[in-house]
């Protein structure tokens, strides 16, 4: 943008004219090449100025003075006083002796009758283009604002997508850790279920051992009354043995009836 505006050392009255948005072509078909010229008092060509008459003409009905939407060293003031501006020339305007008549567009119709379309594109090119520059200028340092506060958001930014990263990578070895801990839970819980399983069955074992203690118990118990009541049942073992020593006597007295036996 500043190469384009930059002029290689010259000092035309167009660096010190400065039109509204929108009606730079407007200026530069009404001034065209005299833009060009200078304002130092020994250029060749150049703007030395003219004082305001009351003898000048005013503008013509319908049309309003283009030095309302420009901003020009006072050597331009006369002749831009005597420029209007209207939205669409249909060449039934007027015009007194000097004055020129200008659309937004850049059509130029002159006093004399001389019309010319499109004049002046360069010249209208370079005010674009400046006041372009100007917008530029005024905007930057809100720019250079919004730049430095995307840089810090950037910033933010970047430091919540490491924290991000790391808190991911955290989570990340949780997940790890978790998943092992669930194997080893399950490996615990495998052994478990096999010593369960193993108590269960010696459980299953004692209580068929403890039935059969308790069957061999209550044949024990039945055998010891039966013993019981057949020792009841014994005859006296005095009288018994009283009885067995006369039957011997019996015996002995059958075997020696003459003899005493000894």
């Amino acid at each position: 943008m500043l190469k384009a505006v930059d002029t290689g050392g010259r000092q035309g009255v167009i660096e010190f004219v400065k039109a509204d948005p929108g009606f730079e072509r407007a200026l530069a078909a009404a001034l065209g090449d005299d833009l060009d010229a200078s304002l130092d008092s020994d250029a060749t060509r150049r703007w030395s100025g003219s004082n305001s008459s009351p003898a000048d003409p005013p503008l013509p009905a319908g049309c309003e003075p283009l030095a309302a939407y420009v901003r020009a060293p006072s050597a331009l003031q006369r002749r831009l006083e005597q420029i209007g501006l209207v939205e669409r020339d249909d060449g039934r305007i007027v015009l007194a002796v000097g004055q020129r008549l200008v659309t937004r567009d850049g059509t130029l119709r002159r006093w004399d009758g001389y019309v010319a379309t499109e004049s002046g594109a360069g010249a209208a090119d370079r005010l674009i283009r400046i006041n372009r520059l100007a917008e530029i200028e005024q905007a930057l340092p809100d720019a250079v604002d919004a730049v430095r506060n995307a840089e810090v958001k950037v910033e933010e930014a970047l430091g919540a997508m490491r924290e991000a990263q790391q808190a991911a990578e955290a989570a990340r070895r949780a997940e790890t850790e978790a998943v092992q801990e669930i194997r080893e839970a399950a490996r615990e819980e495998d052994a478990a279920s096999v010593a369960a399983e193993r108590l269960e069955l010696r459980r299953a074992g004692l209580a068929e051992r403890m039935t059969q203690v308790q069957a061999d118990l209550a044949d024990a118990s039945q055998a010891e009354q039966a013993a019981v009541a057949a020792v009841g049942a014994l005859p006296d073992s005095a009288a018994s043995e009283t009885r067995v020593a006369a039957l011997r006597l019996d015996a002995e007295a059958r075997k020696c009836p003459l003899l005493p036996c000894r």
